[in-house]
């Protein structure tokens, strides 16, 4: 039977739409560089807990609290959890408490992880019929991976003869709400001076797959397994960005066209009755404490159980000078009464202008790769938009962990000025060549990858990203993907085959274009030696200031066609270029050993 032309189109759609899916990977994270501790018992001084016993996990750590909990093997944040009850989480997963797999060369393994273990509690006083009841919220995946079937969240209780004995599994699934489970403790075995609950998953040890989320645990008397009452009114989840996209951008770039209309924050009634609130917001300039904005709303009411999002309307950054600015909104409400917990009752959220661009949170919840195809290297790049003529000088990378390590492995910047609908029609404005993948000393922080020599540009549109050589025979590097932001499709194309495509990827991959200031390099092993001469401001308007190890005696300037246009001698380590009109130009510096040639804006 001859198959219609239609009909080959469909099956030509399908198999290329499989492709593209098949070339971009995300995987779970091999690393928690906010968890990163040696010793995961650390309360040596066996404090006490009484009742009630309450923890939402919405305190400013990245472990648990000291006086609760006797471990710190699980991550407190508010970036993994979805729609959670209040801010922050404990998450579990397959990291250990120094953030690294407990079995990382073990592919396969599985069994217990993670353990959160209150601090001893003392119920040798109580009885059976107090009511003492455990409620807790647990979630699958969230923003990780969802654990299997074989994976499950346990619940152990402590007896008078120090057993852990099970109360509760939860066997794997895809994601779910969060759900709220209620564990009595009523029989005479658990009533003794040290009685202790201990979460703990079931996972796969070698990443952090099978991911669960836990929030607002408590313990307490006169409570029933129907008792849902958690007399509270808090935030949740994190107040979107000031910015329409971006999450920091440097200020000689920014403008009011960037600003959010409005940022939303969310929050949650847990009482069973309806109550009002007073939204209030502040924003101030961290550097120089300038108060930016304060606003007071109107009161609000909210059903029982339920939850809403709240719009702050945005307001003028009336700030001058480059920067660095570090811009800090604080949302806040009253407290209803008080028993409330203070703790979740506000949240802040903090926007850089500096010396690059993000898109991203800062923070990763999962690792993002490429396929590469037979022959061709792999090719990533971000996009970003300046008003005004700047100096690109590099790009910042955050690369996930992966086993084994891509340290070592080779790579170039790129800095395009257009992506073409083949490899061969990009306009390439610098490439770099070679460097090799490095791990910042201090896990968790970008690596900074430097041009030898900045370059200047006008203002447009650019791309800016990585490459990985042909036939690398292995796999492409991990880069962070932030789950809590969605650029990509927007800002983030990649390059397998000699196409590019824009990312079908949820989420933000963890690129920065560095514009505008120098900023020391990661130590990346680049093939090039790196000059240490920079000429600034660039753009200028009338004086170039030339910073450099190196003593210059002379210059010569060319226009874009390669004219000579102005030449002399070398005073005081500046040259005046007031005479040119505005645009690009080459400045050559000479000494009787070398000479380097720069590239520069005339304003």
């Amino acid at each position: 039977m001859i198959m219609s032309k239609q009909l080959i189109l469909v099956f030509f759609i399908i198999a290329m739409c499989q492709q593209l899916l098949a070339q971009e990977m995300v995987v779970p994270l091999r690393d928690n560089p906010f968890v990163q501790q040696k010793n995961a018992h650390y309360n040596s001084k066996k404090t006490r807990a009484s009742l009630p016993f309450i923890d939402d996990f919405s305190y400013n750590a990245s472990t648990p609290d000291t006086t609760l909990w006797i471990e710190r093997q699980v991550f407190i944040n508010n970036t993994m959890g979805v729609n959670a009850p209040t801010k922050g989480v404990a998450t579990f997963d397959g990291l250990d408490a120094t953030g690294r797999p407990y079995r990382p060369n073990d592919f396969g393994a599985v069994g217990f992880g993670d353990s959160l273990t209150c601090t001893p509690i003392d119920l040798s006083s109580n009885n059976t019929s107090d009511g003492i009841v455990l409620s807790f919220y647990v979630q699958a995946m969230g923003n990780g991976f969802p654990p299997e079937q074989r994976d499950s969240m346990y619940v152990f209780f402590r007896n008078s003869s120090n057993k852990w004995i099970e109360q509760y599994r939860r066997r794997g699934s895809f994601v779910h709400p969060f759900i709220q489970i209620f564990l009595p403790v009523d029989d005479p075995q658990y009533l003794h001076d040290s009685f202790q609950f201990r979460f703990v998953n079931f996972t796969s040890l070698n990443l952090n797959d099978d991911v669960w989320n836990i929030d607002y645990v408590k313990l307490d008397a006169g409570r029933s397994i129907d008792d849902t009452t958690l007399n509270d009114i808090a935030f949740t989840e994190q107040p979107t960005s000031i910015l329409n996209t971006l999450t920091a951008m440097p200020f000689r770039q920014f403008a009011p066209a960037d600003l959010s209309a409005q940022q939303d924050v969310t929050l949650r009634n847990i009482y069973d009755v309806t109550n009002s609130f007073v939204l209030h917001h502040n924003a101030i300039e961290v550097n120089t404490n300038t108060n930016l904005s304060n606003t007071t709303q109107t009161a609000f009411s909210m059903s029982p159980k339920s939850t809403t999002t709240r719009s702050v309307p945005s307001y003028n950054i009336g700030l001058s000078g480059a920067g660095p600015f570090v811009v800090r909104d604080t949302y806040f409400i009253d407290a209803i009464n008080g028993t409330d917990r203070k703790s979740n009752d506000t949240i802040i959220t903090e926007t850089v202008f500096d010396n690059y661009f993000a898109y991203d949170d800062g923070t990763a919840e999962q690792a993002y790769f490429l396929n590469p195809a037979l022959n061709q290297p792999s090719k990533t790049a971000i996009r970003f938009d300046l008003r005004q003529a700047d100096t690109v000088y590099g790009v910042s990378v955050y690369f996930a962990a992966q086993v084994p390590s891509a340290a070592g492995k080779f790579l170039s910047v790129g800095l395009y000025d257009s992506l073409g609908n083949t490899s061969a029609n990009d306009v390439i404005l610098k490439q770099q060549d070679l460097y090799t993948v490095q791990y910042p000393s201090q896990r968790g922080d970008f690596s900074f990858y430097a041009f030898d020599q900045p370059v200047a540009v006008g203002p447009g549109t650019y791309y800016i990203g990585l490459s990985q050589p042909a036939n690398f025979q292995s796999d492409s590097v991990y880069y962070g993907l932030d789950k809590n932001t969605n650029n990509n499709i927007q800002k983030f194309s990649f390059n397998v085959n000699g196409f590019w495509v824009n990312s079908a990827v949820q989420g933000t991959v963890m690129m920065r274009p560095m514009v505008g200031r120098r900023f020391t390099s990661t130590a990346v092993n680049s093939i090039e030696k790196i000059s240490n001469t920079i000429l600034y401001p660039n753009p200028a308007s009338n004086i170039i200031y030339i910073e450099s190890e190196e003593i210059w005696s002379a210059y010569q300037i060319t226009n874009i066609a390669g004219q000579a246009v102005q030449k002399g001698k070398i005073q005081r380590n500046k040259i005046n270029i007031d005479a040119l009109p505005s645009g690009q130009y080459l400045i050559t510096l000479n000494n009787k050993n070398k000479k380097e040639t720069h590239t520069v804006w005339k304003q």
